[in-house]
């Protein structure tokens, strides 16, 4: 990963109106939002290109309200931000997609009440699903378990296996093997949410390898192997402990 661009992190870190979802520009391409009037009921957004052989997702909603504005300290090596989780993965999908162009990206909003809205989404076959809502460093989290992956990932990148929370991907309706790859944002849902640059752009340079090594294979869940990750603990039945603020995400005409 060459740089940090700015601007498409100010717009993913700072938008609260939908309106970004008719059309999303990155870099110098418009990437279309494909939806029906049923997914948009649902709150899924789902950009589509032709042919796309991986997914990546990323949740809208945020447990905090965002920030008005992006605190970007280059000089410090920081950025803080009360919506780094997940529209630090927002961004990392967009950035991925814009340079690869083989990328389906899947938007979701109610993943921070443990209700993802990707459980409505219909997945088409894909070689591997990532997402990138994790914290720390050199680590990441299977969800649809798949022992190829997991070892791949773990041979060439020396990152670890770890047991994770509730994320999206945990509801994606899919044989696909489905992976939670680290961000390393700190602090996160709280008014010190905050990321090192150095340590973000290590966590995808190190993604980018990786997928230049293995973007032609494709990774299936293999069904005798448990899950490792856990759910929230939920207090009614629309909440979680977690939650202090919805979304305030409604669906937009296409």
């Amino acid at each position: 990963m060459e740089e940090i661009n700015e601007a498409l992190m100010k717009y993913c870190l700072t938008t609260q109106t939908n309106t970004i979802f008719n059309s999303l520009k990155v870099g110098g391409s418009i990437k279309k939002v494909f939806n029906s009037d049923d997914q948009l009921k649902r709150h899924i957004w789902f950009l589509s290109e032709t042919p796309a052989n991986h997914l990546l997702v990323a949740h809208l909603d945020t447990v905090t309200a965002l920030d008005t504005q992006l605190y970007m300290h280059t000089a410090n090596d920081m950025i803080f931000n009360k919506g780094l989780d997940d529209r630090l993965g927002l961004y990392t999908c967009l950035y991925l997609q814009d340079k690869y162009g083989c990328f389906d990206i899947l938007l979701t909003d109610n993943e921070e009440m443990g209700r993802s809205t990707a459980g409505s989404f219909n997945c088409p076959d894909y070689r591997c699903i990532y997402e990138f809502d994790r914290g720390e460093l050199d680590q990441f989290v299977m969800y649809n378990p798949c022992k190829s992956l997991s070892g791949a990932i773990t041979k060439q990148t020396d990152f670890e296996e770890k047991r994770g929370s509730y994320s999206d991907i945990a509801d994606i309706d899919t044989d696909t093997a489905s992976v939670n790859w680290c961000v390393a944002y700190r602090d996160y849902h709280s008014d010190k949410s905050h990321v090192f640059i150095s340590e973000y752009m290590f966590c995808i340079s190190t993604f980018e390898d990786f997928f230049e090594k293995t973007k032609y294979i494709t990774y299936t869940k293999d069904p005798a192997v448990s899950t490792n990750w856990y759910q929230y603990k939920r207090r009614g039945k629309n909440s979680s402990k977690r939650v202090k603020k919805g979304s305030g995400i409604k669906p937009v005409p296409v």
